[in-house]
């Protein structure tokens, strides 16, 4: 097997042609525009399999925007702004980070996408750069590309013939990084997304969260074909889609040798009349077609991979290019309220014996074309598609795989130098250079390992950098922020100068560090926070008012034995405004200036 990855990951800049901000919204839109999208020829000339499989589909799409957070561009009713300047730095400065070589000049081009994702039924991409490669383990793995492109809109809602899509997501800037096909193992295919999605969070400068990042595989096998898996979003699953793609393929070729080439005895039959008085909900009252595979029953009962058969796969063929949900089989019946005395009469009608396998399907007779299509394509052994990502591990037939018509050049954008971008951006820390550097602070293995990639991570360095201690920073960031963040308390709200400036009373002691949660919550509220401090007077009046009135307790039970309970009501009463290790100091000496009769 060979296998390569395209990682595309949103950027923590404006929208990529216009000075929107990438925001994503789930209040009401402000209005919806509808469109239906048309292929167009590339600038060869040429016509894209996928633009022309997608306009067969005949349909509407809706697109939701707003009034404030969105405009003209993104509906394609505006020519597009120049690129935005942060995302080609950041671009640039993965790109370096990635050993590329970046592209003295920029050119973008149109990708059509009528899917209905895009509302001018193209995506704006441009190649930043190539020729690059990452170290995993003693592995060295190719980086063929780096492209800067927006992100498409998110579909909300798909009924019929008519898809809805907000425009909150479009025009997010995003690298795409196409690895070459080096990946020789499923688990190598998991380390190398592990370690980009690494580099791509030491920056400092990428989205985080659930959407913002999408993986892609391409798979090939020695006798197999070249599979796109699109949508991957679980970096643990990466070995089991990979495993059963390899899988898939292999079981695909040999069912190409034992049955490739059969076709059916009749083109179409109508046995409607079969299932004239039938309990099934599915074909009751409806015409029903039927075709038979001569020696081929049992072939939809072929296992491809664990928790996946022929049938399903050729289902899913039926769903994507007809309107069909899905057909019957002679593998699968009597089931789904058909009977055996349907079934029987089914073959008869046919002339089909046992061995023969036979389809139906009601209403659709396209159904039963791509049924045998797909069984007459064995012969050519893997088809090269596009397939879906499921959250089992297995991918469903998604289109044909894309070709380079789909793209043509892109005349409202000009060329960028990219010059300036490269000499300003910065080349991130290597994971084992963030590493070292942390451990040298002096935190323990599983602190440094927590704050490795984490979010919060430029936060750590700024309460270093203010003085406070790094064990203490490291707490905070991690722990403190984590459980407020699980509290519903809106941390992410409270700027840096604030944070900086509660870091500063920290490493000061104004801010004891049983203080802190209560300061960041005020901070997330809205609210000033100011640390009562308490003097070296008043800890020794307090010590001492309650060393007098539990004197007696104390003669009795001992004062080593005394000390926890002592302890834990100062605590109650100075939680926040006294350092723990202060308040024992003080409370173990008064204790021993008193003598075993109450006197100092």
């Amino acid at each position: 097997m060979k296998a390569g990855l395209e990682i595309h990951q949103q950027l923590k800049a404006g929208k990529l042609f216009c000075r929107c901000p990438s925001v994503l919204r789930e209040d009401a839109p402000h209005f919806t525009v509808s469109r239906k999208l048309r292929p167009v020829a590339s600038e060869t000339g040429a016509r894209d399999l996928v633009s022309e499989a997608e306009a067969a589909k005949g349909k509407t799409f809706a697109y939701e925007a707003y009034r404030d957070t969105t405009c003209l561009v993104e509906i394609d009713e505006e020519p597009p702004l120049a690129m935005d300047r942060d995302a080609l730095e950041i671009a640039c400065a993965i790109a370096k980070s990635l050993n590329c070589a970046i592209v003295p000049e920029l050119h973008t081009m149109r990708k059509a996408i009528i899917d209905g994702s895009c509302p001018g039924g193209f995506q704006r991409t441009g190649l930043l750069a190539t020729d690059g490669w990452l170290d995993v383990g003693k592995k060295r793995v190719g980086i063929q590309t780096i492209s800067i492109e927006e992100d498409s809109g998110r579909i909300i809602s798909a009924e019929g013939g008519r898809s809805v899509f907000r425009v909150d997501r479009l025009g997010i800037p995003l690298v795409e990084i196409a690895t070459a096909p080096d990946i020789a193992t499923p688990e190598e295919a998991r380390q190398v997304a592990e370690r980009i999605g690494a580099i791509l969070r030491l920056t400092g400068r990428v989205v985080r969260g659930i959407g913002s990042i999408r993986q892609d595989l391409n798979v090939s096998t020695e006798e197999g074909g070249r599979i796109e898996i699109k949508g991957v979003q679980w970096l643990d699953l990466i070995p089991l889609f990979v495993a059963n793609e390899v899988a898939r393929q292999g079981a695909l070729i040999s069912l190409g040798r034992k049955h490739g080439g059969a076709k059916t005895g009749r083109r179409l039959a109508d046995v409607t009349a079969v299932f004239e008085s039938t309990q099934s909900k599915v074909l009751g009252g409806k015409r029903v077609l039927a075709t038979s595979f001569p020696g081929l029953a049992g072939l939809m009962r072929e296992t491809l991979h664990e928790g996946k058969h022929f049938g399903k796969e050729v289902a899913e063929y039926v769903r994507v290019k007809t309107r069909a949900k899905g057909f019957f089989h002679t593998d699968e019946l009597p089931a789904y309220g058909v009977t055996d005395r349907e079934v029987a009469a089914l073959r008869k009608a046919l002339g089909a014996g046992e061995k023969d396998l036979v389809c139906i399907v009601a209403d659709e007779p396209s159904a039963l074309e791509v049924v045998e299509w797909r069984i007459s394509a064995l012969a050519e052994g893997v088809p090269k598609e596009t397939r879906k990502a499921n959250p089992d591990g297995s991918t469903s037939f998604l289109r044909p795989i894309a070709g380079s018509a789909r793209f043509y050049p892109e005349t409202d954008v000009p060329p960028v130098r990219t010059a300036q971008f490269v000499t300003k951006a910065k080349t991130a820390e290597t994971p084992e250079e963030r590493m070292a550097a942390l451990k040298k602070l002096g935190l323990s293995d599983n602190l440094a390992k927590g704050l490795l990639l984490s979010e919060d991570y430029p936060l750590f360095t700024m309460a270093v950098s203010a003085g406070v201690q790094p064990t203490l920073a490291a707490a905070t960031v991690l722990e403190t922020l984590t459980s407020l963040r699980r509290k519903g308390t809106d941390v992410d709200r409270i700027a840096d100068l604030a944070f900086g400036a509660l870091f500063a009373q920290i490493s000061k002691g104004f801010v004891l560090r049983d203080s802190v949660p209560q300061a960041i919550e005020s901070l997330a509220k809205g609210e000033s926070f100011s640390a009562e401090v308490v003097s070296d007077a008043a800890v020794e009046d307090a010590v001492n008012k309650l060393i007098d009135e539990k004197w007696d307790f104390i003669a009795k039970t001992g004062r080593e034995r005394a000390l926890p309970g002592l302890m834990g009501e100062l605590m109650r009463t100075l939680r926040g405004k006294v350092d723990g290790a202060r308040l024992k100091a003080a409370l173990e000496r008064n204790l021993l200036k008193h003598g075993e009769d109450g006197s100092a």
